[in-house]
């Protein structure tokens, strides 16, 4: 299997500068176009990918693609300028739990040695957060079309427990592009209904395996993914903003 190109450098400075253009404008933008504050939950489905590669001192190197999915809950903070009567800019941070978790109870077999037994993997990203650049385009006058780009962390956790095989811990924030869109419907004044769609790429996570006797083995490079499609409410503070 062809590993995937992981998320470059270039790409999270490439966000990283997207999204605090998108603040600079939101700060500096002349005082005739309004601004709102808003803050809202939502609730939807997390879909993670971990494309993981292993090599070992003996035998042919392996790769897997392994897929979870779970329900997630977030809450996010955001600020909307209006640039015109139909195009706002914003700046929105999110942070989230899910419950999409990959689990494997296997049996190791190395090649090479006669070392190996039962072993349970759990591989899963309880938390995200992400700070994002949005652009919404009003397409009737209480429905938009929505698109963000930013940057977002994942807390990243790999797990396998054996007592005769291999085993490793390992727990980080791996950051990595994140970009979306969706739909927002104006209810009321004070009250938006949202639907969004998001996926993020985060950087590798590299960790190696030992057995019981400290014996160093597999090492591994873990790519995650997540997508994740939810629908929301944003309550709104103040008068909505509408530029002239």
């Amino acid at each position: 299997m062809k590993p995937r190109r992981p998320p470059k450098k270039s790409d999270v400075r490439k966000s990283i500068v997207f999204v605090l253009s998108a603040v600079w404008l939101a700060v500096l933008f002349p005082a005739e176009a309004p601004a709102q504050w808003y803050a809202g939950s939502d609730l939807g489905m997390s879909f993670v990918t971990f494309r993981t590669d292993y090599s070992y001192p003996v035998g042919t190197p392996d790769s897997y693609a392994n897929k979870a999915s779970g329900f997630e809950a977030g809450a996010l903070l955001g600020y909307d300028l209006a640039l015109s009567r139909t195009v706002t800019l914003g700046v929105e941070l999110r942070t989230a739990t899910g419950r999409a978790r990959w689990e494997l109870d296997t049996v190791d077999e190395f090649s090479g040695t006669e070392k190996g037994g039962p072993s349970r993997l759990r591989y899963e990203i309880p938390w995200t957060a992400r700070a994002s650049a949005v652009f919404k385009v009003r397409l009737l006058p209480d429905l938009a079309l929505t698109g963000e780009m930013g940057l977002e962390w994942g807390s990243v956790r790999l797990n396998k427990t054996s007592a005769a095989s291999t085993s490793y811990d390992f727990k980080g924030w791996s950051p990595g592009p994140a970009a979306g869109a969706g739909l927002e419907w104006r209810v009321s004044p004070a009250l938006d209904l949202v639907a969004r769609f998001a996926y993020a790429g985060y950087r590798d996570m590299k960790t190696t395996s030992r057995f019981p006797d400290g014996e160093a083995w597999e090492s591994i490079v873990v790519r995650p993914c997540r997508l994740s499609s939810r629908v929301g409410v944003l309550f709104r503070i103040g008068p909505r903003p509408s530029a002239g």
